[in-house]
């Protein structure tokens, strides 16, 4: 098969959907009760970034409703009180918002931005680094600011800048 466009991923969206939709087993992934080990725990990334390609997809073929359904069932299969937010919630967020769920993406948004500007906090007042982390928290916060503009919040989008603003001159400085 010859994806027509490169630069795009090639997605069929009826078979992604029956299968993401309707065939994948979940396996209790709503269930703060259950335990998953770090390795484990590391797939919710992917499992994410699947639900993100196929509402893409179907946001690029004009369908926002189906692509709703698709990020509504990923933030209830897997959601925050069992898996905290990732990066790839924070393209979530962006999807929502193009898909016309707004309200939702604000408050994804706001939960993210928080933990991020604590754990940076932490970071800066420790003078410490932890791995990537200070990265990872950074580029949450743009994501969720250049969503949001593109949303029309803003406001929102200023306090995110400015939370960013707050720390990006201390990442220059670790480097």
């Amino acid at each position: 098969m010859r994806n027509p466009n490169p630069q795009q991923e090639l997605v069929n969206t009826e078979v992604m959907w029956e299968n993401v939709m309707n065939n994948f087993h979940w396996r209790q992934l709503d269930n703060p009760d259950v335990y998953y080990s770090e390795d484990y725990r590391n797939f919710i990334l992917n499992h994410r970034a699947a639900f993100n390609t196929l509402a893409g997809a179907l946001i690029d073929e004009g369908d926002e409703a189906r692509a709703l359904q698709a990020l509504h069932k990923s933030l209830e299969v897997m959601p925050d009180a069992t898996f905290e937010y990732d990066y790839a919630t924070a393209l979530t967020v962006q999807l929502l918002i193009e898909a016309g769920d707004v309200e939702r993406a604000s408050e994804i948004a706001s939960v993210m931005a928080a933990r991020a500007d604590e754990f940076l906090a932490y970071l800066n007042r420790e003078n410490r680094d932890i791995g990537n982390q200070r990265q990872y928290h950074l580029v949450i916060l743009n994501q969720l600011s250049r969503a949001l503009a593109a949303g029309g919040r803003e406001e929102e989008a200023m306090r995110y800048q400015q939370i960013l603003g707050k720390y990006y001159p201390a990442a220059l400085q670790q480097r």
